[in-house]
């Protein structure tokens, strides 16, 4: 559904009246200077005619080029995989777009916290306490949480109902919904946990953990691998 916040639109599927989710996109982004919202989809993939109608659709850099110039180069990438995220940013900073940070005038953002200035997604009651260390791309989606003292690595994503504080979550961790994690526990890079899950202690990187006590079920190696050898020069960032 469309999450709308003073007139900006972040969203990971589509409104029903325009057709359910397009979990098949790339990405889309949307820019902060009006209510416009942009399809870049880079794999030409054939596009319905309701979307050319309601949306901008962006096919390559030099459309996206110029679309960027009609918003001040501001932009923010708002769905895609962790990695896909990232990547398109970087893309859209190449030529000259401006990565933002979006916190909603409705989440509640403590004090002494060190937020980056670029790509940070912050929704609507989501709640960052205090002397929290958040780096590039980080979203919190609705009704997220994170406690006092921890680090939350570039392009991680917090789903709504997570309990935790005084953890170190790697690169590109994607938290599902109602995830518990006791304190003091580090979640390695490139690492998914399941809805519900509960985590009790470290959890190695490419791990996907699902259940109470989580346990390891599967591993995210071989698409993270895939995907990097398939966008040649990308490079990760991996912050500890």
């Amino acid at each position: 559904m469309f999450i709308k916040e003073t007139g900006y639109i972040l969203t990971n599927e589509v409104v029903d009246t325009y057709g359910g989710d397009f979990t098949w996109m790339d990405v889309w982004f949307e820019t902060l200077d009006n209510g416009e919202i942009a399809f870049f989809n880079d794999a030409n993939t054939e596009i319905p005619d309701y979307i050319r109608k309601n949306f901008t659709v962006i096919t390559n850099l030099d459309e996206a080029k110029n679309y960027l110039k009609t918003t001040d180069n501001k932009f923010l990438v708002a769905v895609g995989d962790n990695l896909t995220r990232h990547y398109l940013s970087k893309k859209f900073e190449s030529i000259g777009g401006i990565n933002q940070t979006y916190i909603s005038k409705e989440a509640r953002v403590g004090k002494y916290n060190k937020i980056s200035p670029k790509g940070v997604i912050i929704l609507a009651d989501a709640h960052i306490t205090n002397d929290l260390m958040l780096d590039e791309g980080v979203v919190f989606y609705l009704r997220a949480g994170i406690g006092h003292y921890s680090h939350l690595g570039p392009y991680s994503l917090i789903s709504g109902g997570c309990n935790t504080s005084s953890v170190k979550i790697g690169s590109y961790v994607t938290i599902g919904i109602n995830v518990g994690i006791v304190p003091a526990v580090s979640i390695g890079s490139f690492s998914i946990l399941g809805t519900g899950a509960i985590i009790t202690k470290n959890v190695e990187e490419y791990s996907i953990m699902v259940g109470n006590p989580a346990k390891k079920v599967k591993e995210t190696r071989t698409i993270v691998h895939q995907f990097l050898s398939e966008h040649s020069g990308f490079q990760p960032i991996i912050s500890f």
